[in-house]
């Protein structure tokens, strides 16, 4: 069975122009790095269903204010990296 594109063949062309500068850069610590945040993603969601059931809908709502409290340093902290740039700050 081949799959056929949708695209003329000028546009397929193009396309695989388009995609002949693409490259494999990532190196074996970036992915490293990528492997242990997905297993320590995974693990934060599995321990916040564990919360729940423990302690009740109230730590959703503390999730909730925790991640707003988040939100507002990270702004904070951008507006004031874009207001001084210094070297090495942020």
């Amino acid at each position: 069975m081949r799959l056929t594109s949708h695209l003329d063949p000028q546009e397929h062309h193009d396309a695989v122009a388009r995609e002949q500068g693409l490259s494999r850069q990532l190196s074996q610590r970036q992915l490293g790095m990528i492997a242990i945040g997905g297993a320590i993603g995974t693990g934060l969601f599995l321990g916040s269903a564990l919360a729940v059931r423990t302690a009740g809908p109230g730590v959703i709502l503390t999730y909730i204010f925790a991640a707003i409290v988040t939100l507002l340093l990270m702004a904070c902290l951008a507006e004031m990296a874009v207001a001084h740039p210094t070297v090495g700050s942020f």
